[in-house]
């Protein structure tokens, strides 16, 4: 899965990031990707923790939706081919 990151210059590949968490910024809440080491980068910025946190949520379910199965037995997961493609939000 990729990300569009909020301004559309950014397109990150979701499955090379260490982690995404919601960082407090003056009176905004970013969230911020942390790839290769310590590279931090801020990929949207929100008016409330909680709406930085229904983004996450939001990321979260569309990878979801990539996987299509997983076998109980071998706990092996069957992921979709098509590229799935999450955009921050403006907002």
């Amino acid at each position: 899965m990729i990300i569009v990151n909020q301004h559309e210059d950014v397109i990150i590949n979701f499955e090379k990031l260490n982690f995404i968490k919601i960082e407090p910024d003056e009176n905004d809440f970013d969230i911020v990707m942390n790839y290769d080491g310590d590279y931090w980068d801020a990929i949207g910025t929100y008016e409330s923790y909680e709406r930085a946190q229904e983004i996450l949520k939001a990321i979260v379910n569309v990878y979801k939706k990539c996987i299509l199965s997983i076998d109980p037995r071998t706990k092996t997961t069957t992921y979709a081919m098509a590229p799935r493609v999450y955009e921050m939000p403006k907002k």
